[in-house]
């Protein structure tokens, strides 16, 4: 052996420390071959390689090799002390090798030190303490147990037994015995591969190393071209043993369609001309069943798994666990429906899912000890049944659930507004006043309207004759011309400024607009009255100074809050601090101010008022004959004395009945006090005997309301209640008596009783009446002119007044006028028609005052 250099005893030592560095823990493994061989380098053989420590020697190895300086054998021998000899190393001289003529890649000479590893006994109880295990997933896992199941199925069928069964069921002929013979001597004749568990050395002794038996390997038919893999999924749809169903059907069709396209695929481009590709046929079978992108990632991974394993994954839509909903329980909805109709609810204001699921709780909670005591009575309990009992079932819902059982009932969940618009147009109360009250009487009192020009002035109707200096007669019924006058409030505030503006827009792609402050500010509320002519005023023929005299009552003429004679027919009030728009206010102004402005103006005229149907226009006067107000049984703290009724029937006709008891009445403690409902009804011989009414319920003071209760009858066409309609109940009986059925309000009363006439608009008719338009300027004016200052606001206010001109008031009036005569025939022009948009063209209904503008201000 030539002696080795100063530089390979060095490389021999480094390689020594690696080896102990690296692989502190394991044992040395006694040489099987004392007398090793030199390798001798064959282009057409690759060496033999011994048994090594580990794959990290190997890699060395091969890394000096490939350099073609020397081929470095490892010798796994030990002394008897255990330690490792360097001198086991051994190396030779590589003298004239081409590096072509190496033995073997690099790549082929791994797989040899792999190979030689594998079956390396030291290799297998190497432990590696810096290598992390590889941590399979449960797909894996579940892959390997069902191919470890397999193999076990194919060594049980290996078995002699079961090959003598199947040998003797299978119809497949026999071969010849010459065949097999022939083949078992060319099977025997070929050279057969050494098997991995045995080491052959160059002296051509065996090793030792134990051999492992391994089972044979598996023949698999997969992965299926693309031919037989749609012919399988054909018989597989068709078959009739598992039917294949639902979803699970959807997805081999799926497949099936998507892999008939690879096959054939169309003569279709996508977006840049090139051919579809297999994702592009993917969607194209996905739209073939109404999916999207999704399903042609799945199908894609489908045809996958059926082209490699023969099968495709069932769905699990509708595998989830089925439990009972106490939704479906008769006595929780009982429960929900209770409350929803109690006061509690307040019309489903106050409902929430919270709350709903608090009582469905408090009810199954009531109902758990009837329960309990249910089974021990009945001791139906078995120790050997694991269901779980009712009683002991959860007794609560969540919130959500709460909200779904709602929505299930008909409920949905809307944002309160703090609106006084309700879409109520075409309800059936308000379209009976519209067509059967309010367009008879304008029609009416239209005729006698004297008529106004575009410039203000006015001439008398036609019909009507000047009888002398400011008397005016109709020459039909001799009554005195109409001078139509509408009225209505609105409320202007200190920060209501211009909704929409020209603004900059800044780089960022933002606008920069000004801050704006977040509340509306102080407001002031105007009562006004407007005539076709413009604002109702004092004529400016008349001075102030003869404004001073008394009016005709006595009174002295009203003045403004600075002193000075009122010459408008408008008020200006600024809210709040207790300090409100009241009906008695509104009659204040219309009797006070108004009626006496009215009669400088039109003089030998009466007065048309024209109100909305607001609440405030409608309040009774104090004594007003009201069921409302009054007790069933006399007296009463709030109950106050009413003027004398009247009573209309055939044999007391005329007779006035008082509605408090006389000073002369015999019971000392009655004198002075309200009669209640029963004694004015026993007096006018309405009041039933027995006590009950025609469907033999209890008369009561009311119907009753609660729990889900429907309250007094009002449909008379109805087969149970429509006898009792007008008379079930003794508050319902006595509002239908003539004398209280005929009670107005306050401020028509006080109208009326002055010689003029008053006409209400229909609800929910804002189109109807030409003020509303006359707001939407004066507004447009205030938010030009807004300075978010109260003081800003008492200035600027009367200046919007006054910018509408007449003419502008004027044209207000006519585009009104046009839309009560579209609803005032309605055989021609039905609400909603198409006859009645056409007519109504560029006519806009508008559902809400708040909402009509003036586009010329925009």
């Amino acid at each position: 052996m030539p002696p080795k250099s100063k530089q390979q005893q060095k490389m021999n030592e480094k390689m020594a420390k690696m080896r102990q560095k690296r692989h502190p823990k394991v044992e040395p493994v006694p040489h099987l071959d004392p007398e090793p061989a030199e390798l001798t380098a064959s282009p057409n053989e690759p060496p033999p390689v011994a048994p090594m420590e580990t794959v990290w020697d190997v890699m060395e190895m091969e890394e000096q090799h490939r350099r073609g300086r020397a081929i470095v054998h490892w010798d796994v021998g030990a002394d008897e002390d255990g330690e490792e000899d360097e001198s086991d190393l051994e190396t030779s001289e590589a003298e004239d090798m081409d590096p072509e003529d190496a033995p073997g890649t690099v790549e082929d000479a791994f797989a040899r030190m792999l190979q030689a590893a594998s079956n390396s006994e030291v290799f297998r109880n190497a432990h590696f303490p810096y290598q992390r295990g590889v941590e399979l997933s449960e797909r894996q896992k579940r892959r390997i147990r069902k191919r470890q199941r397999e193999d076990l199925e194919e060594r049980e069928s290996d078995k002699p037994v079961n090959k003598a069964i199947k040998a003797f069921f299978t119809t497949a002929p026999s071969r010849p015995a010459s065949e097999d013979s022939a083949q078992n001597t060319a099977s025997a004749s070929a050279p057969q591969p050494p098997s991995q568990g045995t080491g052959i050395s160059n002296s051509g002794e065996s090793s030792q190393l134990p051999s492992q038996p391994q089972a044979p390997p598996r023949k698999s038919e997969f992965p299926l071209s693309l031919e037989d893999a749609i012919a399988r999924i054909e018989v597989k749809m068709k078959q009739k043993k598992d039917v294949l169903e639902g979803q699970n059907l959807l997805r081999h069709r799926a497949v099936c369609v998507f892999m008939h396209l690879r096959a054939n695929p169309p003569t279709l481009h996508n977006m840049f001309g090139n051919q579809l590709r297999k994702i592009d046929l993917a969607t194209l079978s996905a739209n073939a069943f109404g999916k999207g992108p999704y399903l042609a990632r799945k199908i894609i991974a489908w045809e996958h798994a059926w082209r490699h394993l023969g099968i495709i994954p069932e769905g699990k839509q509708g595998c989830h666990s089925k439990s009972h909903s106490w939704f479906n329980d008769e006595g929780v909805q009982l429960a929900v429906r209770e409350y929803l109709m109690s006061p509690e609810a307040k019309g489903g204001k106050n409902v929430s899912g919270h709350r709903v699921a608090q009582i469905v709780g408090d009810y199954l909670d009531s109902q758990r000890v009837g329960s309990a005591v249910e089974e021990a009575l009945n001791d139906t309990h078995d120790s050997g049944l694991q269901s779980v009992p009712d009683s002991q079932r959860t007794r609560r819902i969540k919130a959500r659930t709460a909200r779904r059982w709602l929505r299930v009932m008909g409920l949905h969940h809307h944002k309160l507004m703090k609106s006084v618009y309700v879409n109520g147009h075409e309800r059936s109360d308000v379209v009976k006043y519209r067509n059967e009250v309010f367009l008879p009487d304008w029609i009416k009192y239209r005729k006698r309207c004297i008529v106004f020009k575009e410039d203000g002035t006015w001439t008398l109707p036609e019909g009507c004759d000047k009888i002398g200096e400011n008397e005016y007669r109709m020459r039909d019924d001799g009554t005195r011309p109409l001078v139509l006058v509408t009225h209505d409030e609105s409320t202007v505030n200190a920060n209501d400024s211009r909704r929409s503006g020209w603004f900059m827009k800044m780089e960022d792609g933002t606008f920069k607009l000004p801050i704006e402050p977040k509340g509306k500010g102080k407001g002031i509320m105007v009562s006004a009255f407007l005539t076709p002519g413009g604002i109702l005023r004092v004529p400016n023929t008349i001075s102030d100074e003869q404004l001073q005299v008394l009016a005709d009552d006595g009174s002295s003429w009203p003045l403004t809050k600075e002193g000075k004679p009122l010459r408008e027919a408008v008020h200006y009030l600024e809210y709040g601090n207790g300090n409100w728009w009241t009906g008695d206010k509104m009659v204040d102004q219309t009797i006070q101010e108004v009626l006496p402005i009215f009669k400088l103006a039109f003089p030998g005229c009466d007065a048309l008022f024209a109100f909305d149907n607001a609440s405030n226009h409608s309040s009774y006067a104090a004594d007003a004959l009201v069921a409302a107000r009054m007790n069933l049984n006399p007296g009463g703290a709030n109950v106050p004395k009413m003027r004398d009724g009247f009573v209309h029937r055939e044999k007391q006709m005329g007779w006035t009945q008082p509605m408090q008891f006389g000073d002369g009445d015999p019971r000392i403690t009655m004198r002075g006090l309200p009669k209640g409902i029963k004694q004015v009804l026993s007096e006018r011989g309405l009041w039933p005997g027995t006590g009950r009414n025609i469907l033999g319920d209890v008369f009561r003071a009311d119907c009753p309301t609660s729990h889900g209760r429907p309250g007094c009858p009002s449909d008379p066409e109805d087969p149970d209640t429509g006898k009792v309609v007008g008379k079930c109940c003794a508050r319902t009986l006595l509002a239908n008596q003539k004398d209280f059925r005929s009670q107005r309000g306050k401020l028509e009363e006080m109208v009326t009783a002055r010689g003029h006439k008053i006409i209400f608009y229909p609800k929910f008719h804002c189109e109807l009446n030409f003020i509303e338009r006359y707001w939407a300027s004066v507004k447009a004016y205030t938010r030009e002119h807004c300075t978010y200052d109260i003081q800003g606001l008492r200035k600027n206010l009367p200046a919007a007044i006054h910018s509408v001109p007449v003419e502008t008031i004027y044209r207000y009036y006519m585009h009104c006028e046009r839309v009560i005569d579209v609803y005032a025939d309605p055989e021609n022009y039905s609400y909603g028609s198409k006859a009645f948009q056409e007519r109504l063209a560029g006519l806009k209904k508008y559902s809400s005052h708040r909402q009509v503008r003036d586009k010329t201000k925009d």
